[in-house]
């Protein structure tokens, strides 16, 4: 993981607190504990709104600000709820509840994101 994180400017997860989502979340809480000038990652997950907890999406649904989504949110300790060392998240839904993102969205959305930039 350390090698991950001294290469990379950007990651993008599921954003959820579990699997590798989580693992690249932990990597990155170590690099920034550890180093002695450690460099701004942004962590980036891309989920499907349904497939969070019902008590997150509540939360987030009262949420007036970023920081209430760190004390409020992020701060639990559910599998199905967001990772609190990601950056930033966007949320896609599609009406589903307990329903899972494919990796087709999220590739998808990458490409327009890529393509846009031009890279």
């Amino acid at each position: 993981m350390e090698g991950i994180v001294k290469v990379a400017t950007a990651a993008v997860t599921t954003g959820l607190n579990s699997g590798v989502a989580k693992l690249v979340g932990d990597g990155i809480s170590q690099y920034r504990l550890l180093s002695k000038y450690p460099k701004n990652i942004t962590a980036i997950g891309l989920t499907q709104w349904g497939s969070l907890t019902d008590e997150t999406r509540n939360r987030l649904k009262r949420m007036r600000s970023p920081v209430d989504a760190t004390v409020n949110v992020l701060s639990l300790h559910d599998s199905e709820t967001l990772e609190w060392n990601h950056t930033h998240f966007i949320m896609f839904d599609n009406g589903w509840l307990g329903d899972y993102l494919n990796d087709s969205p999220r590739s998808a959305f990458i490409k327009a994101a890529v393509d846009a930039e031009g890279y």
